[in-house]
């Protein structure tokens, strides 16, 4: 399976993918049925959606770097991957303004940024990526 990961078509795909998801959820309106449930299911407060915000972009920040790492030297994949990702994650955490049922919320915002910093934080400590 490791090897099919080495591929830049799946490391796309697999991030093409996953934003769809992030879009999906984050830009739908409030009362649609999947995201209404998916948020009632893991408990329905501001902190369990921030919690599924540093969930959703954590993982899309490991994927976006996967894509990277193909085109860019790691150290310079890893800050083009926080840049787009941070830039990403405030220009949907704002398009929800003009989403019916949503808003835009500090602590998503800020969840989303978490999201990314974790996984940078998680780079750097594996010794694989960021600065010297």
């Amino acid at each position: 399976m490791r090897h099919y990961l080495e591929r830049p078509a799946v490391a796309w795909l697999m991030a093409l993918l996953w934003a769809s998801l992030v879009f999906y959820l984050l830009l739908m309106p409030g009362d649609n049925a999947i995201v209404s449930d998916t948020s009632h299911a893991f408990g329905g407060t501001a902190l369990t959606d921030a919690l599924g915000h540093v969930i959703l972009f954590g993982v899309w920040t490991g994927l976006v770097y996967g894509v990277f790492v193909f085109y860019l030297p790691r150290k310079k994949a890893f800050y083009a991957t926080l840049g787009t990702i941070l830039i990403l994650g405030t220009c949907i955490e704002l398009a929800q303004y003009l989403v019916p049922e949503r808003g835009v919320a500090v602590l998503d915002l800020s969840a989303n940024w978490l999201g990314a910093l974790l996984f940078a934080g998680y780079e750097r400590f594996q010794g694989q990526a960021g600065p010297p």
